[in-house]
């Protein structure tokens, strides 16, 4: 192995060692549950059937495409095969992002400490939803683009990534936005700008290519206006330095403007406009780190100029080999060999978000159709392990109404009505996390129409008497 096929993979294996062995059922599981039913009923899901809040409610899927493969992922090779696929999502992601770094003349060794920088900044939003799947087609279609004048025939490839996008997540919408600054500095380099426009034209139509037509850009739309999901979900807050995601984001944001600081010349006004673009992205929601992350991986490096020519590469060595032997033993010491054959619905600590003992004792106690008011964090993981039991919430923030996460609220802080809310709603199963309903629990320990029926360290369980 030579050394820069030795960097190439550091780059790329490493942020797979990261992940391996972390899955989350928090979105993960209600996806899985979607898909299965799409695959089994061979129709798409457009109206909710797994809380009794919002039963029969309109429900923009737009995410279906990516649910349909987690569920057959899940279904052919259970939890370990999630983990797998996990590790392997985010492995294509940096080898796009190495890629695209090297088509911007970088060497190696840079490309790979760049693309690592990248990952860190991106951490926080890595865990395996629909997201990874958008962020591996931002990924590839970032590396079209930069490559788009050493090899033009990839770059007409970008609309049917964006097909594809366009059905498995919201942030489909920056694949056009790739392609319009693209489209800026072909225009200002004076290269053949028309071809850029009109992959910049087809990858608009590309968008409109899914079940729902020209509702997909609504949707993304009044998911940044939606003040229950801006107010009260972490990661569509904006960054703060008091996090780690957002911490590690202002550090990128200070080491960028450090380097454009100390570059001689001027910097291109069409990378100020490209950094800016995703700059601003990322200052909305912490969410959006992982776009700027990776769009100024290929920037930086293109500040920095070609070194390719300055040093020799040195010859294959069986060291480097040896190397990236190395580098591999610890992806297999951490991935969760555990979750091999591991039952469906009992995945056990390997998988955060899953109560499991909670679940085990709601399915003894409770009937079938009985209502469960749940912890927002665990409705996905109940839609998915219980499902004939609905819940009151889940991780759909967009598909309830404000009226309803206000009553959520209510209960959940033990504000004064709380009880003739869970008796509005027939509720007769109460899971609470400690961390989401600490106002809750002294107040329904002490009323006599509950009874504590299980308590771990997960949460605590009531029945309706």
């Amino acid at each position: 192995m030579t050394l820069p096929q030795l960097w190439a993979l550091v780059a790329v294996v490493l942020p797979m060692v990261v992940v391996v062995g972390y899955l989350s059922t928090v979105d993960l599981a209600y996806h899985i549950r979607a898909g299965d039913f799409m695959l089994s009923s061979q129709s798409l899901l457009r109206t909710d059937t797994f809380s009794f809040t919002s039963n029969g409610s309109s429900w923009l899927n737009q995410q279906w495409g990516a649910q349909i493969v987690l569920s057959l992922v899940f279904k052919g090779l259970g939890w370990a095969g999630l983990a797998l696929v996990h590790a392997a999502l985010v492995g294509t992601i940096f080898v796009f992002v190495y890629l695209a770094c090297r088509a911007k003349g970088a060497p190696a060794r840079i490309s790979a400490w760049v693309s690592l920088a990248a990952f860190a900044a991106s951490l926080v939003n890595l865990s395996l939803r629909p997201q990874l799947l958008g962020m591996a087609l931002f990924a590839l279609t970032l590396w079209l683009v930069v490559d788009r004048k050493g090899h033009p025939g990839r770059f007409l490839a970008i609309p049917v990534a964006v097909v594809v996008w366009a059905n498995v997540h919201g942030s489909f919408f920056l694949g056009p936005l790739l392609v319009l600054l693209a489209w800026v500095e072909d225009r200002h380099e004076g290269r053949l700008a028309t071809r850029t426009l009109l992959v910049g034209a087809a990858s608009v139509a590309a968008t409109l290519v899914n079940p729902f037509g020209p509702r997909v850009w609504s949707y993304v739309s009044s998911l940044s206006r939606n003040s229950d999901i801006t107010a009260h979900v972490t990661e569509w807050q904006a960054p703060s330095i008091r996090g780690p995601g957002g911490a590690l984001f202002f550090l990128s944001v200070a080491a960028v403007a450090t380097l454009l600081a100390r570059r001689e010349g001027l910097v291109p006004w069409t990378t100020i406009i490209w950094l800016g673009a995703f700059f601003l992205i990322a200052l909305t929601a912490i969410r959006g780190t992982a776009w700027w992350a990776m769009a100024a991986a290929p920037a930086v490096v293109g500040l920095v100029g070609n070194r390719r020519s300055r040093r020799r590469d040195l010859p294959a060595s069986a060291l480097n080999t040896a190397i990236a032997f190395l580098l591999v033993i610890p992806g297999l010491a951490l991935f969760p060999w555990s979750l091999v054959g591991t039952p469906a619905d009992s995945p056990g600590k390997r998988v955060p978000g899953a109560p499991v003992g909670l679940t085990m004792e709601i399915r003894r106690v409770a009937e079938p159709g009985d209502r469960i008011f749940n912890a927002q964090v665990w409705g996905s993981w109940f839609e998915f392990a219980l499902p004939s039991n609905p819940v009151f919430v889940d991780s759909r923030i967009e598909l309830f109404s404000h009226a309803i996460w206000k009553q959520y609220r209510a209960v959940s802080n033990g504000r004064q009505g709380w009880q003739a809310i869970l008796d509005r709603w027939r509720v007769r199963v109460v899971a609470i996390s400690p961390g989401q309903q600490e106002g809750l629990i002294p107040l329904i320990r002490r009323d006599r129409g509950w009874t504590l029926v299980y308590e771990d360290d997960y949460g605590l369980i009531f029945l309706r008497r």
